[in-house]
């Protein structure tokens, strides 16, 4: 009996040891599993970022790209033509030297011209750093972005903002937050046939 208590025993002890040793196997495999699982999971989000910074960088590219070619064009459209004028008197003032009365009109013309020229090139400077934006903040220069569209169309443009919550960007975002915003306000205008 002895002998047959001892094997038992001995029985248990192994089945009981192989069951330890098969629950120990299984929770390994299912912590490497899990981790895997964990990684996988970890570099599709990393994966997902990347592909955002890529979409934003993108827009941000396109709208400074817009921005670029709207100043290009009111330089070469407005400026351009203005002083092209402004040369154009010099040359008839130069000619007409004797004149005195179409002297003095070609240059009450030409101060009106330059007077035109400061005021574009001012606005060109606006819309290259707007003066709202950087005296007032991100919230007012919105404000004041909404003030232009009402007076400047039929759209009447309204931003509801809590004064008492103070946001702080940084001003390179406060920037490109803002351009986001007047390229929308412009997109609805000329496009989206908004009432």
């Amino acid at each position: 009996m002895e002998g047959q208590e001892g094997i038992d025993i001995v029985t248990v002890v192994v089945l009981g040891s192989l069951g330890m040793l098969t629950l120990v196997s299984f929770i390994i495999v299912f912590i490497v599993l899990y981790q895997k699982r964990m990684l996988a999971h970890k570099a599709t989000l990393q994966e997902n970022e990347n592909i955002y910074q890529r979409q934003l960088l993108d827009a941000s590219v396109e709208i400074a790209e817009r921005e670029r070619q709207k100043i290009a064009t009111n330089i070469h459209d407005d400026v351009g033509l203005i002083l092209s004028s402004i040369k154009l008197n010099f040359s008839r003032l130069k000619i007409n030297l004797n004149n005195k009365e179409i002297a003095e009109e070609l240059l009450l013309n030409n101060a009106n011209l330059l007077d035109e020229t400061i005021t574009t090139i001012r606005s060109i400077s606006h819309d290259l750093m707007p003066q709202a934006l950087v005296k007032m903040g991100y919230v007012r220069g919105i404000k004041e972005l909404c003030n232009q569209v009402n007076s400047a169309s039929l759209i009447k443009a309204h931003l509801f903002s809590d004064d008492g919550i103070k946001v702080t960007l940084h001003k390179k975002d406060e920037l490109q937050l803002y351009r986001l915003v007047k390229e929308v306000c412009n997109n609805i205008i000329k496009h989206a046939k908004a009432s």
